[in-house]
């Protein structure tokens, strides 16, 4: 986890009203997956590694090497 998605409150992907998976210590059951539940992770994780690409061309973009301008002809 990064330490911007820790800060971030207002992350529009997470939808507290859907998370009705309150787990105790001693509950030893397997929790399933309904298939909502996994096309919304898969959702999810497209959304990140756009995000992730998109953050990676800015970094390149910022961090590339000067491009030479050619001298003035006189």
């Amino acid at each position: 986890m990064f330490l911007k998605e820790m800060f971030d409150l207002m992350d529009e992907r997470y939808v507290a009203s859907n998370d009705d998976s309150i787990i105790k210590f001693d509950d030893l059951r397997k929790t399933k997956l309904t298939l909502e539940q996994i096309n919304s992770i898969r959702k999810e994780q497209e959304a990140k590694a756009k995000e992730y690409t998109k953050e990676l061309e800015t970094v390149k973009k910022m961090y590339a090497a000067p491009k030479e301008e050619e001298a003035p002809v006189i």
